[in-house]
């Protein structure tokens, strides 16, 4: 459905998430989560993996660059991977680690997928997919054990050297180590 969306021409540019958001909504109540910039809270990493499809995707500078919203041309999500409901939650389990939060731009910090924010989501029902209990690093492969892979909150204090767009920001921890003997 997306792709048919982006495919269009807006207007004005800034319409892209008022043009979606009766959509949204609707999806939002059948997914039991919020929307966040475009996105849902509950599958965050699953949804900020698009492309372009068929034509070459240009900055929205009013939006951010980690969501559709933040490109024109057409976008492509290429769910068809992960469409059950069973192997969508495996995924999430299994191959997503980073614990995203979001900034706005008076600087406060929130979890961009908060249980907590979204009590309507059924996290016993694994009929519906999404973020349940994320593990750390399990296999010790990718990451040395003795980094600790825990949840870390962004720090509260932040210089920007340019002006901070109007769109919330979303962060990250960023584990770093290096690799070796691969």
């Amino acid at each position: 459905m997306l792709s048919y969306y982006t495919k269009r021409a807006l207007t004005n540019q800034n319409d892209t998430s008022r043009a979606m958001a009766g959509i949204t909504r609707r999806i939002a109540e059948a997914m039991k989560c919020n929307f966040f910039q475009g996105l849902p809270t509950v599958m965050f990493d699953r949804f900020a993996i698009f492309f372009q499809y068929g034509s070459v995707l240009h900055r929205r500078a009013s939006f951010p660059s980690y969501s559709w919203t933040g490109w024109r041309g057409c976008v492509h999500m290429d769910l068809h991977t992960a469409s059950a409901i069973e192997a969508s939650n495996e995924w999430l389990r299994d191959r997503t680690w980073i614990v995203w939060y979001k900034r706005n731009p008076s600087g406060i910090t929130n979890l961009v997928w908060d249980p907590d924010a979204n009590l309507s989501f059924p996290l016993s029902d694994m009929e519906y997919v999404g973020y349940r209990r994320r593990r750390p690093f399990s296999d010790g492969r990718y990451v040395p054990r003795q980094l600790d892979t825990r949840r870390t909150m962004p720090t509260e204090q932040v210089s920007f050297s340019q002006e901070v767009p109007s769109y919330p920001h979303a962060a990250f921890l960023d584990p770093f180590a290096v690799l070796q003997n691969l």
